[in-house]
């Protein structure tokens, strides 16, 4: 829930251009869509070695 809220706030305090995050949790999946929405590009890097989260790549600008 962190995660999320400080990807938003700080998308919308113009903090950054690009992030990346690391986590294939697609409770994320929300926030990283709507800071695409105001043209942030956001990463997603799995950390493991399961399959990538579909709702993730549905969402990210990059994986």
């Amino acid at each position: 829930m962190n995660l999320a809220t400080h990807l938003l706030f700080d998308a919308f305090k113009n903090k950054y251009d690009t992030a990346v995050v690391i986590s294939n949790d697609s409770d994320l999946a929300e926030s990283i869509r709507l800071s695409g929405s105001i043209g942030k590009k956001i990463g997603v890097l799995n950390p493991h070695r399961e399959r990538p989260s579909r709702k993730l790549l549905s969402v990210c600008s990059f994986f």
